[in-house]
């Protein structure tokens, strides 16, 4: 899928980062993998060869149902593990609690975004 991502909810969330001063990244490359587990160091090494920037477990196949249906669907990814074996890795506990830390930050960046989109 060339374009998953609606470009109006692209613009709701940058402008609402923006205007909230939440340092973002415009784009990327998503590579969606099965989980409950962390990637090994040569996966990320690959996905990383063939243009991944972020990997997850998450996103896939919400993204494709939401296209097929015409619904304006968007991503927004929270990095929180640099890449198992590659240095900086986290526990999956450490990263619940990164993402508790940060729930606050990201829950005014949705309610901003929607506000634009609404």
């Amino acid at each position: 899928m060339t374009r998953p991502y609606a470009p109006r909810v692209r613009e709701a969330i940058l402008a609402a980062g923006k205007a909230l001063g939440i340092a973002l990244i415009d784009g990327g490359c998503y590579v969606a993998t099965d989980g409950p587990r962390y990637e090994t160091p040569a996966e990320v090494r690959m996905f990383a060869a063939l243009g991944g920037d972020v990997v997850g477990m998450t996103g896939l196949p919400e993204a494709v149902l939401a296209k097929e249906l015409g619904l304006d669907y968007g991503a927004l990814a929270m990095v929180t593990n640099l890449g198992a074996g590659l240095g900086g890795e986290l526990s999956h506990a450490e990263v619940t609690l990164q993402v508790a830390q940060s729930k606050r930050k990201v829950d005014m960046l949705l309610q901003a975004s929607l506000q634009r989109l609404l």
